[in-house]
């Protein structure tokens, strides 16, 4: 089997037809899948690897043919991993029943090499294990890797947890009926298993991966956010607006007039390293050039020629990180007749190459303004975390562990 896939991305040629070596290798690709029986259901149907499908969804030969054909490979899929073939810098193979799909696998083998990590490194290997924050990591991923119950191959005790949280937040359900939801899987699965057993457990749980967010209050004007000096304020010094509304009878908590939602930057650039997928495409832009004069990418564009030449030791290493902001509103509630809007804050790595940059998983959502109404030109209050972290990231730098 050749090892040079560069035809997977030359689908068409420059008038429009399929290039004949694509066919040769779709023909290529579909025997190598069928060869491993592992990877074919009962219904002697694979995973498709298209665009479109990217892995999640069974079906027939001719089916995944076509597919092909119409919508090309899925971008990344280099490896076919989920079609029998081992990953990269892997030392354990990969289960192919167990991988949901391609972002699964890229999961799976994260959890891999947090295992490979946890071994005893004698004196004679020359790579460099973790630091201490690393370590700890993969060792959260390896607990949370636990299979939902002894035997159990088509869920782990995360993907549970994560698919479950994903329900109560997609049908806006109660906790207290998300709590009794729990209680009653939990009486239907054998007795080994592994699910928390309510809300507050699970999230307990998922905050240990490093996914939480952080309230800040925030002033009903938009004139300052309570963070850092101002933390311990009720009200704010210019505009006198109180921080808190007026508490009702027997009611304990204080509730704040305004909240900016934050989701810290610096430990989700930490995870881009912590998997060897994204860890190597994190050097893309530094690899690949402007080709035939047409820009593909922002690093093939003068102003970020400009920006390296003027600094010429940040530019010196490919793997520090640059990144893109974008903001706009939008209604959360569909009506064009209510006014209110919230602006989120989007952060791009534009160290990926363009067909990862621009996918959700790499698109970070970096903070929710709240509304009613845009915070126009005060919105730089708002950026002001946001700010804080980049400062850290540029004037002291932020150690990690490249996978």
């Amino acid at each position: 089997m050749s090892t040079n896939r560069d035809w997977m991305w030359r689908r068409i040629d420059d008038k429009g037809y399929l290039v004949d070596e694509f066919l040769e290798g779709v023909k290529e690709f579909l025997t190598f899948a069928y060869e491993h029986s592992g990877c074919v259901n009962s219904e002697n149907k694979i995973k498709c690897p298209c665009s479109e499908c990217r892995n999640r969804y069974f079906f027939i030969q001719k089916d995944v043919r076509y597919h092909l054909v119409k919508y090309g490979f899925a971008r990344g899929y280099d490896i076919w991993h989920a079609h029998g073939e081992p990953m990269k810098k892997a030392r354990h193979s990969v289960d192919c029943e167990s991988v949901q799909n391609e972002e699964g696998s890229r999961y799976k083998t994260m959890v891999m090499e947090g295992i490979e990590q946890g071994f005893d490194w004698s004196a004679s290997n020359n790579d460099q294990p973790p630091n201490h924050e690393a370590q700890k990591f993969f060792d959260l991923l390896k607990d949370a890797d636990e299979p939902l119950w002894d035997g159990c191959k088509n869920h782990s005790k995360l993907s549970a947890v994560t698919q479950l949280l994903n329900l109560k937040s997609e049908f806006n359900i109660p906790e207290a009926c998300y709590d009794r939801l729990m209680s009653i899987v939990k009486s239907m699965l054998p007795e080994s298993e592994n699910l928390p057993p309510n809300l507050y457990k699970t999230k307990k749980q998922l905050a240990n991966l490093g996914l939480g967010y952080v309230k800040i209050d925030a002033c009903v004007n938009n004139c300052i956010l309570y963070y850092e000096e101002y933390k311990d304020h009720k009200e704010f010094p210019v505009c006198f607006h109180p921080r808190y509304k007026p508490r009702k009878p027997r009611v304990r908590k204080e509730v704040p007039f305004s909240v900016l939602r934050y989701f810290p930057l610096i430990p989700r650039l930490k995870r881009l390293y912590a998997s060897s997928y994204t860890s190597e495409q994190m050097t893309w832009h530094a690899k690949n050039h402007c080709k035939g004069g047409k820009m593909a990418h922002p690093s093939h564009g003068e102003a970020w020629k400009h920006f390296d030449r003027s600094y010429p030791s940040f530019a010196s290493d490919s793997r520090n990180v640059r990144l893109g902001l974008c903001t706009d509103g939008f209604n959360p509630f569909g009506h064009h007749s209510t006014p209110y809007s919230c602006w989120p804050v989007i952060i791009t790595v534009y160290n990926l190459p363009p067909w990862m940059c621009m996918q959700k998983p790499f698109m970070f959502l970096n903070m929710v303004i709240p509304g009613p109404k845009s915070p126009g030109k005060n919105i730089d209050v708002f950026l002001r975390p946001l700010i804080d972290e980049l400062k850290i990231l540029w004037t002291v730098g932020v150690e990690t562990y490249d996978v």
